[in-house]
Order: C-alpha cells, then sequence, then structure tokens
C-alpha cells in the first residue's frame, strides 16, 4: 500500500494511498436517472454530429460527460442500445415539431 507524508502547520500526517486517492478524486453531484440519460442523449448527440459514428464511442461519452464509462453502460449496456436512444430522441423532437407546426396551420376544427 502506498504511503504518502505530509507535512503542515500541524506536523507530519500520514495517509494510506487509499485515503490520497479518496481526497484527490472530487465527486460530482448526484443527478436523477432520467436527466442523466438526458445527458449522455445530448452529449453523444454532439459527438456523432461533430465527428461522426466511428467516434461515437462509450469511453469518449463518458470521458465529454465527465461521468464514468460504468454509469454510462448502467443507461446503455451497449454502443447500440446508445445509437437507438439518439435515434428516438431525434424521432421525437422532429415529431413534435411536426405536430406544433400542424396545430398552427390548420383550422381548428379540421383536427
Amino acid at each position: 500500500m502506498t504511503r504518502l507524508r505530509f507535512q503542515g502547520k500541524g506536523g507530519d500526517a500520514v495517509a494510506s494511498g487509499r485515503m490520497a486517492r479518496r481526497q484527490k478524486k472530487a465527486r460530482t453531484a448526484r443527478v436523477p436517472a432520467a436527466e442523466r440519460r438526458q445527458q449522455l442523449i445530448a452529449e453523444a448527440s454532439r459527438i456523432l454530429g461533430e465527428e461522426g459514428l466511428e467516434k461515437l464511442q462509450i469511453s469518449a461519452l463518458a470521458e465529454r460527460a465527465g461521468v464514468s464509462r460504468p454509469l454510462v453502460y448502467r443507461q446503455f449496456p451497449t454502443r447500440q442500445a446508445l445509437t437507438r436512444a439518439i435515434l428516438e430522441d431525434f424521432t421525437s423532437a422532429i415529431d413534435a415539431r411536426f405536430h406544433q407546426a400542424l396545430l398552427r396551420t390548420l383550422p381548428a376544427a379540421d383536427l
């Protein structure tokens, strides 16, 4: 086990490697699963648009979203599941926009 020695005002203190790692890695705020899923889909869509499908990797998504790979895998077990979610999100957005446009252009009696 790694031991680190810290010198401070109160004298020397020794910490194990585990404690040093824990202090080094800051925790991010817990986000509800549905919100995190949308965040990941949005970031994956940006990667897809900027770099193409071949660059859409779970590890790249995790890094850009600032989360761990296991967290991404909990939401999307495979790359195929991730691309399906992106497509569903896109389709849903297009459908909503089309519906709004339709409501604006058609008279109320035609609905």
